[in-house]
């Protein structure tokens, strides 16, 4: 009895639902003795087997199919031998008679069965029948993952929106519902930015996002006017994606266009796949690429813009702008070389110039991220790796300097031919701190004047335009001391000249028409040398008087009758010449100054006149100069200054 089969199934907590109840019993009748035969249980006819039945029962599955929903639904299965059977039942919608029993029923909607194998998509059977609610599918070939679609046929009846369907096999396993093929496109490889008429890769990730294969999907790339797919068949057929968040690559190799509107364009991908006589349309991809025309542009500086340096190793700016940044490439050269390989663009980095010595130009070349490349630029330095040289001399090669004389030197100094000049110097006395770098190189170089007296050692270094520096060339002059003995109070001096040209000053004052008689004896170092006295004399004002010997032309070394011109002191300058000058020499100085005899003695009071301390004799004014009164030449008186020292004062003869 069919109800007592249902009974019992459900006891055995089978299917709660009556048309999964009907589904098993009618997929497991049996045709046995005394009826072997006829009719047959292919249409689910026969004698009712419960132990077949009770065996089966984890086959049944249920569901709903609705007018929101897809038309159909999918069973996994319990592998089938040939010739089992798969049984899908439903009822019709009976309209409610409220207390009553219902009378009125809907038409059956028109359900079908299919069986598919899982692996390869390949049909198993169907059953299609439009008599009643039960269709039963019995296997062509064994599956051994048999996959069952319920499929509704021509929509759901008037009045009605969803029908409730259960199916069973003969398989001892449970059966599940599983969602079908559901893809989904993804662009995981384009660039954002393309040069135009550049070509790039465009990669599409085709995932499964359902429980069941998707059978060789068909994926196509859709362009925006002005692209073209240069490789790659368009659509492209991929092997099939089997289950949930498996995955397929499609990679087409695509051309920009040369011209386009600004703005982003959008690529698009979507894929269809026909799996178990359905046909799924996956979520489509889309991804913007923006067209870049315009190259960047840029220039290098190398070591700061310098005109030369003196080592190969030197430091690039890159200064570069493009319209759509970011800057992706960098690569350089020397002038006629090949270029090295694209790196990571940099603002600054090291960089070694081309051997030798001479212009040296760098190029560059930057790249933005579409690929558009940048015209070469570069810049040039002059490679200087020779320091200059030269020589120098004090004040013209004197032999000393007096207090009042500036320092300067003076000589020959230069850089090789081709190198980058000599740019500036500096210098130094007796291995002292050296001075600041003087620019200007081209005349007599201004020397400071160092606080030491007598002999120093002047150091020059001088730096080319490069920053080679030279080895210092060195010369030596003597500084006459700033207060050197007075000899007005002496008739003599006996004293050394040492070796390496020493000097010697005195102090001699004298009023005009003195007379100054220098007599020097010497006697040389060395044996038998020659060394001759050599006498200058200068006045206070710096003004010289005598060079080497008075008179001129005199035969013999010394000052003899030098007669004054101007008041005050006077510089004695004391040198050693001759052959052998540079070993020196002991020295004897006679000095004797001749005044005037004819005196007129008289007394006179010191006025003020124009702030000057002057003196009146008789009517005769003079001026006070160095503790002496002096007036307009004819006569002389002695008088006493102001300062209480006598003097004499020439004077003009009155009536």
């Amino acid at each position: 009895h069919a109800a007592g089969a249902a009974a019992l199934l459900l006891d055995y907590a089978a299917s709660w639902r009556p048309e999964g109840v009907k589904a098993l019993l009618l997929g497991t009748t049996r045709n046995t003795s005394p009826y072997p035969t006829s009719p047959s249980d292919a249409w689910g006819t026969g004698g009712m087997d419960l132990a077949a039945a009770f065996s089966s029962r984890a086959s049944t599955a249920e569901g709903t199919i609705a007018s929101s929903g897809r038309p159909f639904a999918f069973v996994r299965s319990g592998s089938l031998a040939a010739g089992k059977r798969a049984t899908l039942c439903w009822n019709r919608e009976a309209l409610s008679a409220g207390d009553g029993a219902p009378e009125t029923f809907r038409a059956a909607a028109d359900l079908d069965l299919f069986v598919y194998e899982e692996v390869d998509d390949s049909a198993r059977g169907s059953s299609t029948a439009a008599l009643d609610t039960v269709e039963q599918v019995k296997l062509s070939s064994s599956s051994t993952f048999p996959i069952l679609k319920i499929r509704l046929q021509e929509g759901f009846p008037a009045g009605q929106s969803e029908v409730r369907w259960a199916v069973a096999t003969e398989a001892t396993t449970a059966s599940k519902v599983v969602t079908p093929p559901t893809l989904r496109c993804a662009f995981t490889s384009v660039p954002a930015l393309v040069r135009g008429g550049g070509e790039f890769d465009a990669t599409v990730t085709v995932t499964n996002d359902g429980e069941l294969p998707a059978t060789y999907p068909e994926v196509t790339l859709e362009l925006p006017e002005g692209f073209a797919v240069v490789s790659g068949a368009n659509p492209r057929t991929v092997v099939t994606i089997p289950a949930v968040g498996d995955q397929r690559t499609v990679t087409w190799r695509v051309r920009a266009p040369g011209e386009v509107p600004p703005g982003a364009s959008v690529l698009r991908a979507t894929a269809v796949t026909v799996s178990f006589g359905e046909t799924f349309t996956a979520e489509e991809g889309s991804a913007e690429v923006t067209v870049d025309h315009s190259a960047p542009e840029g220039f290098l500086s190398v070591e700061g813009g310098r005109a030369a340096v003196n080592s190969p190793s030197v430091d690039l700016l890159v200064i570069a702008f493009d319209d759509l940044p970011p800057l992706e490439g960098l690569r350089l050269r020397n002038a006629g070389d090949g270029w090295g390989a694209w790196q990571p663009f940099a603002f600054a980095l090291p960089w070694t110039l081309a051997a030798g010595e001479g212009t040296r130009t760098v190029e560059a070349q930057v790249r933005d991220a579409a690929g558009n490349e940048s015209p070469v630029f570069s810049d040039a330095v002059l490679l200087d790796l020779t320091a200059p040289s030269g020589s120098v001399v004090v004040n013209g090669g004197a032999p000393y300097a007096m207090p009042w004389e500036d320092l300067a030197a003076t000589g020959a100094w230069g850089d090789s031919e081709g190198g980058s000049g000599v740019a500036e110097a500096r210098h130094r006395w007796n291995g002292g701190p050296w001075s600041e770098p003087a620019e200007e190189t081209a005349g007599p170089l201004p020397l400071s004047r160092p606080a030491a007296e007598g002999p120093v050692l002047l150091e020059v270094e001088f730096r080319d335009g490069a920053g080679n520096a030279s080895a210092p060339a060195a010369d030596g002059i003597h500084l006459v001391e700033a207060a050197p003995p007075l000899l007005n109070a002496v008739k003599s001096w006996s004293g050394t000249l040492d070796e390496g040209g020493d000097v010697d000053a005195f102090l001699v004052g004298l009023l005009p028409l003195d007379v100054l008689t220098v007599k020097a004896k010497v006697k040389p170092a060395a044996r038998k040398g020659e060394v001759l006295p050599v006498l200058d004399l200068f006045h206070g004002a710096g003004i010289p008087m005598v060079a080497g010997r008075w008179p001129a032309g005199a035969r013999k070394p010394g000052i003899a009758g030098f007669e004054a011109t101007l008041p005050g002191d006077h510089w004695l300058v004391l040198r050693a010449g001759g052959a052998d000058a540079a070993a020196g020499a002991a020295v004897v100085l006679s000095v004797k100054v001749k005044r005037l005899k004819d005196r007129a003695k008289a007394k006179g009071t010191a006025e003020p006149l124009d702030g000057v301390a002057e003196i009146a004799v008789e009517g005769v004014t003079g001026s006070v100069l160095s503790g002496r009164i002096s007036g307009p030449a004819a006569g002389e008186a002695t008088l006493t200054g102001p300062d209480g020292v006598e003097g004499t004062l020439p004077l003009e003869a009155k009536g």
